[in-house]
């Protein structure tokens, strides 16, 4: 499964602690021409692409509905990218 977020959102997170702290490696894998990430959401291991062209981010509905997040079922559009769903 593969989710997408905004680096944005990474980049917030990293630079909150980023004038504590030394420097930050990340491990990543770029083996398909995209950064893939394991990450944890609410506890959960995940595999993420990070996009930093996209807007909105896009995650799985059953996947967001089982870790509790809160989706905005109201603003759907159009969407391209990787997978084979007819929809976002």
């Amino acid at each position: 499964m593969k989710i997408r977020f905004t680096a944005a959102a990474l980049a917030i997170a990293l630079s909150c602690t980023a004038a504590l702290a030394a420097p930050l490696s990340v491990p990543f894998d770029f083996s398909q021409s995209a950064i893939g990430l394991d990450v944890t959401v609410k506890g959960a291991p995940l595999y993420m692409i990070l996009d930093t062209g996209v807007d909105p981010s896009v995650i799985d509905t059953a996947r967001a509905d089982a870790l509790g997040m809160k989706v905005d079922r109201g603003a759907g559009g159009e969407a391209t990218g990787e997978g084979d769903a007819k929809q976002a």
